[in-house]
């Protein structure tokens, strides 16, 4: 479902539970966020990080997230700031479209992780990483030519996304292009 109609309802500030996937549906990482707003294709996203950050990110405890899920799109991106308000860095997954859904339990968001990340300097420049645990878990979970062939293209809609300073990136703090 898309992210207007899933969460058109939800108040700002709400708590959305955000939870990461493997493959083969296996949860491997769970976060609280607030709902900020419904974008094009997706929602924004907005918390700040525990003490502890999880996974290789380039944030700190107490930086503030700004996280935009797509619902038409091949990957997320996280927006991290420092308490000062400066960018440090945006850390993007490689994903499939995310799910939104609002029960009973309250909203949730998933996506399945397919490994391969972006990271995207406050200049713009950027990082593609975890190529090979994409191609291990190719292998392993037997990810279907389709899902590779359409990651693949997630980062190169990615990387032109950042260049051209489309949305989000047009309002994160990027260097003008």
């Amino acid at each position: 479902m898309g992210g207007d109609a899933a969460f058109a309802g939800l108040p700002v500030g709400a708590t959305v539970t955000v939870r990461a996937l493997k493959y083969d549906g296996a949860e491997y990482r769970r976060w609280a966020c607030r709902f900020a707003a419904t974008v094009a294709g997706g929602v924004r996203l907005e918390a700040v990080f525990e003490p502890i950050v999880e996974g290789r990110t380039p944030f700190f405890g107490g930086d503030r997230a700004v996280e935009y899920f797509y619902t038409d799109r091949g990957y997320n991106v996280i927006a991290g700031y420092a308490p000062g308000g400066a960018l440090r860095a945006c850390y993007c997954n490689i994903a499939t479209p995310a799910r939104l859904a609002v029960g009973p339990g309250g909203a949730e968001l998933s996506f399945v992780d397919l490994d391969i990340d972006v990271l995207v300097a406050p200049d713009g420049a950027c990082v593609v990483t975890d190529e090979d645990e994409f191609a291990a878990n190719a292998r392993r979970y037997g990810y279907a030519p389709a899902v590779q062939d359409g990651a693949r293209a997630a980062v190169a809609a990615l990387l032109a996304a950042v260049r051209e300073r489309r949305p989000p990136f047009d309002r994160i703090g990027l260097d003008p292009a």
